[in-house]
């Protein structure tokens, strides 16, 4: 997607609620809009100390593989219930990273250096891939390859300059995957992170689901297997 169909799809969704904000009695519209402005608060928890600690060691960690001695500390993972605010809490904590802020390169181009993407569901490896390359503003052929894909995304992360893939919604490529699919999506997302020339650090958000939370609710675990 382009960056003007992202334009053009962002001016239509706000026409349409434009639309509908106007057939509603301005009672209930006061009381969404005051339910909308308690969401956009955000409360700092425990949790979040640790999260930042977390983003700030993958921060650290891409500073090491020009040495040749590539950092172990590759992967974030976030783990919660559905709603408990994972993609909230991501989205806040990158935010507040400038190593992780938009910039403007030497020649004149603006950089992004973290992207978005949801995990497609049903979720195979090339669907993965497409979804990477679509976060990135590339549009893949309709018959790309599996491998042609991950090949492509892996390029595009340099071209890019990006070095952080926050992975939305990763859940999907363990419950809708196969074992070969998971497995193959696993060892993809590895292969970025052990990039000597650019290293690319994945922020995989899970949801659990298990009925009770996990302790603490964000579930920080880095590529050595050691978890906080």
């Amino acid at each position: 997607m382009t960056q003007f169909d992202k334009e053009l799809d962002t001016k239509r969704s706000r026409a349409a609620i434009d639309r509908v904000r106007g057939l509603i009695g301005e009672n209930r519209l006061a009381v969404a809009d005051r339910i909308a402005n308690l969401y956009n608060e955000y409360i700092a928890l425990d949790r979040d100390r640790l999260f930042r600690d977390a983003l700030t060691a993958s921060v650290a960690s891409v500073t090491t593989p020009i040495t040749g001695k590539p950092d172990k500390r590759h992967i974030v993972a976030v783990c919660g219930r559905s709603g408990a605010g994972k993609t909230t809490a991501v989205a806040k904590h990158i935010g507040s990273l400038k190593a992780m802020q938009s910039y403007v390169d030497e020649d004149g181009v603006m950089i992004h250096p973290v992207i978005f993407i949801e995990g497609p569901s049903p979720c195979t490896p090339r669907l993965l891939a497409i979804a990477g390359l679509e976060a990135l503003g590339h549009t893949p052929p309709d018959r790309i390859r599996e491998n042609e894909a991950w090949q492509l995304f892996r390029r595009l992360l340099k071209v890019h300059k990006v070095m952080w893939v926050v992975i939305d919604e990763a859940q999907n490529a363990i419950e809708t995957a196969s074992v070969r699919e998971a497995t193959v999506i696993g060892n993809a997302f590895k292969s970025l992170t052990q990039m000597r020339e650019w290293p690319v650090r994945p922020d995989p958000c899970r949801s659990s689901s298990s009925r009770e939370l996990p302790r603490p609710q964000a579930v920080l675990q880095s590529a050595d297997r050691r978890s906080v």
